[in-house]
Protein backbone atom coordinates (compact mmCIF):
# COMPACT_ATOMS: atom_id res chain seq x y z
CA UNK A 1 0.00 0.00 0.00
CA UNK A 2 0.65 3.32 -0.51
CA UNK A 3 2.62 6.00 1.98
CA UNK A 4 0.01 8.40 3.22
CA UNK A 5 0.91 11.76 1.12
CA UNK A 6 2.08 9.86 -1.95
CA UNK A 7 1.47 11.51 -4.95
CA UNK A 8 3.02 10.08 -8.32
CA UNK A 9 2.15 12.06 -11.42
CA UNK A 10 3.24 10.73 -14.35
CA UNK A 11 3.92 12.65 -17.46
CA UNK A 12 4.07 16.28 -15.18
CA UNK A 13 7.16 17.78 -17.99
CA UNK A 14 6.03 18.89 -21.45
CA UNK A 15 8.37 17.49 -24.11
CA UNK A 16 9.85 20.55 -24.91
CA UNK A 17 10.72 20.92 -21.68
CA UNK A 18 12.75 18.11 -21.16
CA UNK A 19 15.81 18.81 -22.99
CA UNK A 20 16.12 22.07 -21.37
CA UNK A 21 16.22 20.32 -18.00
CA UNK A 22 18.49 17.67 -19.57
CA UNK A 23 20.92 20.60 -20.49
CA UNK A 24 20.82 21.81 -16.89
CA UNK A 25 22.12 18.51 -15.44
CA UNK A 26 24.71 17.64 -18.46
CA UNK A 27 26.20 21.65 -18.44
CA UNK A 28 30.06 20.82 -17.33
CA UNK A 29 31.16 20.19 -14.39
CA UNK A 30 31.37 23.58 -12.62
CA UNK A 31 28.53 23.35 -9.49
CA UNK A 32 28.44 20.17 -8.89
CA UNK A 33 29.52 18.37 -5.47
CA UNK A 34 29.50 15.69 -3.82
CA UNK A 35 26.28 14.59 -1.32
CA UNK A 36 27.58 14.68 1.79
CA UNK A 37 31.26 12.64 3.26
CA UNK A 38 29.59 9.03 2.50
CA UNK A 39 27.91 9.73 -0.30
CA UNK A 40 29.21 9.05 -4.27
CA UNK A 41 26.97 10.79 -6.28
CA UNK A 42 27.12 14.36 -7.47
CA UNK A 43 24.83 17.06 -6.46
CA UNK A 44 23.56 20.80 -7.07
CA UNK A 45 22.01 22.76 -4.50
CA UNK A 46 19.72 25.82 -5.58
CA UNK A 47 17.91 28.62 -2.77
CA UNK A 48 19.96 26.98 -0.14
CA UNK A 49 22.77 24.03 0.64
CA UNK A 50 20.74 20.75 2.17
CA UNK A 51 23.43 20.48 5.78
CA UNK A 52 23.89 16.79 5.22
CA UNK A 53 26.12 16.95 8.60
CA UNK A 54 23.63 16.69 12.06
CA UNK A 55 24.11 20.56 12.26
CA UNK A 56 21.24 21.98 10.69
CA UNK A 57 22.95 25.36 9.35
CA UNK A 58 21.77 26.66 6.20
CA UNK A 59 23.45 28.47 4.25
CA UNK A 60 22.78 30.78 0.82
CA UNK A 61 23.11 28.76 -2.58
CA UNK A 62 23.00 29.82 -6.09
CA UNK A 63 19.28 31.45 -7.17
CA UNK A 64 16.77 28.40 -8.44
CA UNK A 65 17.45 28.63 -12.11
CA UNK A 66 14.35 29.44 -14.76
CA UNK A 67 14.36 25.86 -16.06
CA UNK A 68 13.81 24.59 -12.27
CA UNK A 69 11.21 27.79 -11.73
CA UNK A 70 9.38 26.55 -14.70
CA UNK A 71 9.35 22.87 -13.56
CA UNK A 72 7.35 24.55 -10.15
CA UNK A 73 4.82 26.00 -11.92
CA UNK A 74 4.15 23.15 -13.75
CA UNK A 75 3.78 21.46 -10.24
CA UNK A 76 1.50 23.84 -8.64
CA UNK A 77 -0.85 23.25 -11.40
CA UNK A 78 -1.74 19.91 -9.72
CA UNK A 79 -4.14 18.62 -7.38
CA UNK A 80 -2.63 19.03 -3.91
CA UNK A 81 0.37 20.93 -4.61
CA UNK A 82 -1.46 24.38 -5.61
CA UNK A 83 0.15 25.76 -2.42
CA UNK A 84 3.64 24.34 -3.39
CA UNK A 85 6.41 27.49 -2.53
CA UNK A 86 9.92 25.72 -2.43
CA UNK A 87 12.56 28.08 -1.54
CA UNK A 88 15.44 25.54 -2.17
CA UNK A 89 15.97 22.62 -4.72
CA UNK A 90 18.39 19.60 -5.11
CA UNK A 91 19.48 18.16 -8.46
CA UNK A 92 20.68 14.63 -7.89
CA UNK A 93 22.56 12.95 -10.55
CA UNK A 94 22.60 9.47 -10.67
CA UNK A 95 25.05 7.16 -12.95
CA UNK A 96 23.89 3.89 -13.91
CA UNK A 97 23.72 1.39 -10.97
CA UNK A 98 23.59 4.70 -8.66
CA UNK A 99 20.89 4.98 -6.14
CA UNK A 100 20.31 7.09 -2.57
CA UNK A 101 20.56 5.06 0.77
CA UNK A 102 17.98 5.01 3.49
CA UNK A 103 17.22 8.44 4.64
CA UNK A 104 14.28 10.76 5.82
CA UNK A 105 15.06 14.81 4.47
CA UNK A 106 14.81 17.46 6.83
CA UNK A 107 11.36 18.53 6.81
CA UNK A 108 11.90 20.78 9.91
CA UNK A 109 14.44 23.19 8.01
CA UNK A 110 12.49 22.68 4.49
CA UNK A 111 8.57 21.97 5.42
CA UNK A 112 7.01 18.67 4.78
CA UNK A 113 6.22 18.51 0.87
CA UNK A 114 9.11 16.75 -0.64
CA UNK A 115 9.03 16.22 -4.61
CA UNK A 116 10.86 14.60 -6.71
CA UNK A 117 11.58 14.42 -10.07
CA UNK A 118 12.96 11.58 -12.54
CA UNK A 119 14.38 13.32 -15.70
CA UNK A 120 16.64 11.14 -17.96
CA UNK A 121 15.74 7.62 -16.97
CA UNK A 122 12.88 5.99 -14.92
CA UNK A 123 13.47 4.68 -11.53
CA UNK A 124 12.02 2.73 -8.59
CA UNK A 125 12.10 4.82 -5.35
CA UNK A 126 11.96 2.42 -2.71
CA UNK A 127 9.43 4.02 0.71
CA UNK A 128 9.84 2.35 4.12
CA UNK A 129 8.00 2.73 7.45
CA UNK A 130 9.12 0.27 10.38
CA UNK A 131 8.01 -2.96 8.85
CA UNK A 132 6.33 -1.84 5.81
CA UNK A 133 7.86 -0.69 2.57
CA UNK A 134 6.30 0.40 -1.01
CA UNK A 135 8.09 0.61 -4.39
CA UNK A 136 6.95 2.54 -6.74
CA UNK A 137 8.34 3.17 -10.50
CA UNK A 138 8.65 6.45 -11.58
CA UNK A 139 8.68 7.38 -15.52
CA UNK A 140 11.28 9.70 -16.99
CA UNK A 141 9.54 13.26 -16.97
Amino acid sequence: MPPSGLLYIPDIIPQDTHPKLLKLLNDGSEGWKTAGHRANRLVRHYGYNYPYTSKLELTRADPIPEQIILLIRLLRQQPGLENFHPDQAIINRYLTNEGIGKHVDHTKLFGDTVVSVTIGAGATMRFRHENASFDQYVKPC
